[in-house]
């Protein structure tokens, strides 16, 4: 039997994260904050997002918005995301750039001669480019936030 595995939404694993929080904070569990600040949190976002709703034919998506723009929007997103947890506390964090999507296996699959899709991949670069100075901004306007930024595109070149 094939079995699907579902997603959780990064917003409600924030929510989720939010209420572990609580709890902990409820039941008494000291030093909360000084954990947070020391634990480092790892965030990848935006290849789903791509793969499972823009590059989907059933939706309206990339109709509805041209590959910069999707991309501005993805980012105000995860911007907001970012926030949000470090206004719960977080203050390191690991960031996964999104790769080169034009080369996965559904996409391959997808090709006539089983090379990579460069239309893919360019459509991409938007959000890989907007992600780069959304967390520069946020490294000099929020105190005490740090990051390091995984270049996963560059990585397969």
């Amino acid at each position: 039997d094939f079995i699907q595995v579902g997603r959780i939404l990064f917003n409600q694993q924030i929510t989720n994260f939010e209420s572990t929080l609580n709890q902990l904070r409820n039941n008494g569990a000291g030093e909360v904050e000084e954990e947070l600040a020391k634990s480092i949190f790892f965030v990848g976002m935006g290849s789903n997002d791509y793969l499972n709703n823009y590059l989907m034919p059933n939706y309206n998506t990339k109709n509805k918005y041209n590959p910069q723009e999707y991309a501005t929007l993805l980012t105000q997103q995860y911007n907001q995301q970012l926030i949000r947890l470090y206004n719960l506390g977080a203050r390191k964090f690991v960031i996964g750039g999104v790769g080169l999507m034009g080369c996965i296996p559904s996409i391959l699959a997808q090709s006539q001669n089983g090379a990579c899709s460069e239309e893919v991949n360019q459509l991409v670069l938007p959000f890989h480019n907007n992600v780069r100075s959304m967390l520069t901004s946020l490294n000099s306007n929020l105190p005490g936030f740090r990051f390091s930024y995984i270049d996963i595109r560059n990585m397969f070149q």
